[in-house]
This record gives C-alpha cells, sequence and structure tokens, in this order.
C-alpha cells in the first residue's frame, strides 16, 4: 500500500472513532464491517477508501475535518479551521493544533514503515526517523495530559458550574518559568497549564466560576520520585527555603481548602506558591554556598 493509502485510512480510522462507530453507520448507512474496511491495512482492502459523500457526512458531526484536512496536507494546502463552528451547533471539544500534531505523526509514521518494505532508507535511518516521531508523540501526550486536560474537565464542569459558579484547581511547579534539572518538557507543560488557568479564569469569570493554580515545592510523591535527583532536591530546598522546610500535603490541602471556600470568593487567575517561600529566592542561603 502506498505511503497516500496508509495516511487516508489512518485519517479516515480517526474520524470514525471522533464520531463513535454506531453514530457513523447511522449516519453513513454503511455497516460497521464496511466502515472497518475503508480504514483496513490488509492487502485485499488496500483499493477501499471511504466515498466523498460519507466522509462528508462524517465531518459534519466530527470535532475535527480529519479526512479533508489529510488531503489538504497531502497537496501542500493549509487549511484554516473554526474550532468554534460559529454557525452550527457545537459537538466536539478536542483541540485542532492536537491533532493536527497527531496527523504529522501518523504521516511520519507511514513514511516509516513504507520506507522500510521499499528498502528506501537504510536500518540506521530508519531508526533515526522513528526516533523523530517517538519525541513528537512524547511531547504531545506531556501537553495532552499536564495541560490541556484541564481544559476538558472545565468543558465537562461548566453545565454543572455555570448557574452557582464554582472553583477549579490545578497543581503547577514552578519548573513552568525557572530551569529545574531534569524537569524537562514538563517545565514546557506546567508553563502551558498556567497560562491556561490565567485564561480560564477570565473566560469564566462572568459566571462566578473561579480558577486558580497551587504551586507547591518539591514533595514526595509517586511521579516526583521518577524526576532523576530527586531526593537531592528535597535536600537542597529544605536546607535553602526561608522556612527551611518543604511543603507538606497538609499545607497544599489545606491552601485548597482556603480556595474553594468563601474566604477566597475573590481570588482567581492566581498561581498560589506553597513551597516554603522557595520562589522568592535567587541563590542558596549563604551557609550552603
Amino acid at each position: 500500500m502506498s505511503t497516500v493509502g496508509r495516511y487516508l485510512k489512518k485519517h479516515t480510522e480517526a474520524l470514525v472513532k471522533d464520531v463513535g462507530i454506531e453514530a457513523a453507520c447511522e449516519l453513513t448507512g454503511k455497516s460497521k464491517a464496511t466502515l472497518g474496511r475503508y480504514y483496513s491495512d490488509y492487502p485485499e482492502h488496500a483499493d477501499r477508501f471511504i466515498p466523498v459523500d460519507a466522509a462528508a457526512a462524517l465531518e459534519e458531526a466530527a470535532s475535527y475535518p480529519h479526512v479533508t484536512s489529510a488531503l489538504a496536507e497531502l497537496k501542500g494546502i493549509t487549511l484554516t479551521f473554526d474550532e468554534t463552528r460559529r454557525n452550527t451547533e457545537r459537538t466536539g471539544g478536542v483541540n485542532a493544533d492536537v491533532i493536527a500534531l497527531s496527523q504529522r505523526f501518523a504521516m511520519l509514521m507511514a513514511e516509516y514503515h513504507q520506507s522500510i518494505e521499499d528498502g528506501v532508507i537504510s536500518a540506521n535511518e530508519a531508526k533515526r526517523l522513528l526516533k523523530e516521531t517517538l519525541a513528537i508523540q512524547k511531547f504531545k501526550h506531556s501537553l495532552e495530559i499536564s495541560a490541556y486536560s484541564f481544559v476538558e474537565v472545565a468543558r465537562r464542569a461548566h453545565p454543572m458550574m455555570k448557574d452557582n459558579g464554582g472553583t477549579l484547581i490545578t497543581l503547577t511547579y514552578q519548573g513552568s518559568n525557572r530551569v529545574v534539572p531534569n524537569y524537562n518538557v514538563m517545565g514546557v507543560a506546567k508553563a502551558a497549564l498556567e497560562s491556561i488557568t490565567r485564561y480560564l479564569a477570565n473566560d469564566l469569570g462572568p459566571e462566578g466560576i473561579r480558577v486558580n493554580a497551587i504551586s507547591p515545592g518539591p514533595m514526595k510523591t509517586l511521579a516526583g520520585s521518577a524526576i532523576g535527583g530527586a531526593r537531592r532536591t528535597y535536600k537542597f530546598t529544605e536546607g535553602n527555603t526561608p522556612l527551611r522546610a518543604n511543603a507538606t500535603l497538609e499545607a497544599v490541602g489545606g491552601t485548597a481548602v482556603w480556595l474553594v471556600s468563601e474566604a477566597g470568593a475573590c481570588t482567581t487567575g492566581e498561581i498560589i506558591h506553597v513551597d516554603g517561600g522557595l520562589h522568592i529566592l535567587g541563590m542558596p542561603q549563604f551557609e550552603n554556598l
């Protein structure tokens, strides 16, 4: 199967899964088996592609025009996608930028497999290409899980909060604006999360919904233990914060209680530091130099 064929089938599958298999069958009048053949990579289905009318029907119900965008990208055409769909009812909520990145990843993977089959590239070149595509996927997942997930939580909680107001809280870390050894891509993700917090606070504020982020210092958690040099970091912060102590679960929990209570009624869009004062320092304490 050609690279183009693989690419179109991958995006056909994404389109069907976006709409849902049951809904896709109803919209197109096709059976599950027929729809499956449109994105099957078996040799006997290599020449089976989704009809234009079926693709149009599914894209009308989908959150993103997967097939149309794929065809445009293959021709080097740039499309402008308005996710808000001002003239139609909103049915999707998937970030268009994340989908576009996924499409580029799918294209790279298709080129990788096709090049191996055709013997066009060497094994070392294939490994390099695979390493690059995996790096893109890792970066996308980091942003999706650590930043965009907060947008999805807000979107789903909004209907339950829009009448009586409420509070949304997330957790961040000062690696968002300071270089922290071994934190790497998570620093970028946390910077995005803090920006999202501010924009959500502005968007949801008129409905009485407050949005804030708590930024604890290093804590002995399962996630924190996965970062290289965690023990040295805990020791360093404990000896250098103005309070000479790391954050505790009780302190972080107490801050969250304050934010959701009436005492925090006028606080929104803030990054609340619960780190013993570590974020104010420009250098270690004199005795530790």
